[in-house]
């Protein structure tokens, strides 16, 4: 009798760790085994993943049938977004939209440049430190360059491709376009409104010298997988794309909701993102992905990993 009730006591016990191990799993997730080729980048808990969807510059400005700078068929990525949103907006745990945003006297601007055409190319020097534009010959004129030889610090140089005037702040010709779908929670990102220095990419200008507030905002929301979608492919979606690359982020761009200036540049840049590691995809592709992703959070969810252990150790008895 003693013997028994020391089998039991010792039964209760076991029982008892098991439940305690099995709570402990639930409420601590363990690290989940990823798919490398979906997933890059250090492992992580299925429960960290975040995901963004980040729209560039899908503006009136860029928008053939009226737009300044218009875009070849630039109108074309607007149902792929939105068809996007409709069947995915789940799958997103929030969305940033991104605008070209302009002083009328931009440095980009051809017009702002004495000679110079639309879409030739100026070498302009800034302050590395300070990103201060450096009065030269095409910027002897240029109301925000400054005397850099009086200044001192290290100078960098850029090319800069002279643009017909676009995307000014504050008119019609920089708003989103009307029939892309928005929602008031959406983000907003303003990027290229520094008058002296040009921004391809939603996180940085062009030198690197300044940046938005996207990475700060993306951190804040933990966010690990970047989709980008708009215009244009060769430049905005591009610079956008491997900035989100080398500052940690998942980062896949969905070819067929962009649209690129160049057929030339576009197959280069398409070709640069892919062998720098970014994925280049098509809106068809999500179904699976986010499936994918869906089915490896139910597979490694800390409670089915408790049940697996609670029948490991039964059995084992």
């Amino acid at each position: 009798m003693e013997l028994f009730n020391l089998s039991l006591v010792s039964s209760l016990h076991t029982i008892q760790t098991t439940v305690i191990l099995c709570l402990i799993l639930i409420y601590r997730p363990i690290t989940a085994l990823v798919n490398d080729d979906v997933i890059h980048g250090p492992i992580t808990s299925v429960d960290d993943v975040t995901t963004v969807l980040i729209i560039i510059d899908v503006q009136n400005c860029f928008i053939p049938g009226g737009g300044t700078l218009p875009v070849p068929n630039g109108q074309d990525v607007i149902p792929v977004i939105n068809d996007i949103r409709q069947k995915h907006n789940v799958s997103f745990d929030f969305v940033v939209t991104t605008n070209d945003w302009h002083c009328s006297d931009h440095v980009s601007f051809a017009s702002q440049h004495s000679g110079h055409e639309d879409y030739s190319l100026v070498n302009l020097t800034y302050i590395q430190a300070t990103g201060e534009l450096c009065a030269e010959e095409s910027t002897t004129n240029n109301k925000y360059a400054v005397n850099c030889s009086m200044i001192g610090g290290e100078q960098v140089t850029l090319q800069q491709v002279m643009w017909p005037d676009h995307c000014i702040m504050s008119t019609v010709d920089s708003q989103l376009h009307k029939d892309l779908l928005i929602a008031p929670s959406d983000l907003i990102i303003l990027k290229g409104n520094h008058c002296q220095i040009d921004s391809y990419s939603a996180f940085f200008d062009n030198g690197h010298m300044s940046a938005t507030t996207l990475d700060s905002m993306l951190r804040d929301r933990h966010v690990t997988d970047v989709y980008l979608v708009g215009l244009a492919t060769d430049f905005c979606v591009f610079y956008s794309a491997v900035d989100a690359h080398e500052l940690g982020y998942r980062t896949s761009v969905i070819v067929d909701a962009t649209r690129g200036i160049s057929e030339d540049s576009t197959t280069e840049a398409i070709k640069t993102m892919k062998s720098r590691g970014i994925k280049v995809i098509n809106s068809s592709d999500l179904d699976s992905i986010f499936t994918s992703s869906s089915s490896r959070q139910v597979i490694n969810h800390p409670a089915l990993t408790a049940v697996k252990l609670l029948v490991i150790l039964l059995l084992s008895k």
